[in-house]
This record gives C-alpha cells, structure tokens and sequence, in this order.
C-alpha cells in the first residue's frame, strides 16, 4: 500500500467515526482544536496528520487507534 493510499483509508476511517458520533466536521474540528480545513484534508486523504491530531480525534470520538489506522500494514506496503 502507498502512503497516500494509508492517508485516504485513515481520512476515510475518520469520516465513518464521525458521522456514527453525528458530529459535523465543524464540531469536530472545534473539539479538537484543529483548524476545518485541517480535519477535511485528513477526512479527504489529501494531509497526514499527527500522532497529537489522531489520537485527539480517537479521544473525542471514543475510539482506539487501531480503529483509525489500519492495522494489516507491512512495512513493505508503505512506499512512497
């Protein structure tokens, strides 16, 4: 797997998690204290975001990491 392609299924992780909590990326945004723009970059694959950013968002949202990240990763998948 591409790095971009881990970046699209986090942002697409994070997306579901939202909507299950009925949060719009608005309030999420302002929970967290990330700009909205921010959060719909990450939701949208097109930024990474930081181990500070994603487990603030697992924290308000009730989640573990590994409900975010992918777990069946090899470090073999993640070239650039």
């Amino acid at each position: 797997m591409a790095i971009q392609t881990l970046y699209v299924r986090v942002g697409e992780a994070i997306r579901r998690a939202r909507h299950a909590e009925c949060l719009t990326v608005t309030e999420l945004s302002k929970r967290i204290g990330i700009t909205l723009a921010h959060l719909q970059k990450i939701e949208m694959g097109e930024t990474a975001c930081s181990l500070h950013v994603l487990v603030s968002l697992a924290d308000e949202m009730d989640l573990s990491l590994d409900e975010l990240v992918p777990v069946a990763i090899e470090e073999k998948e993640l070239v650039a």
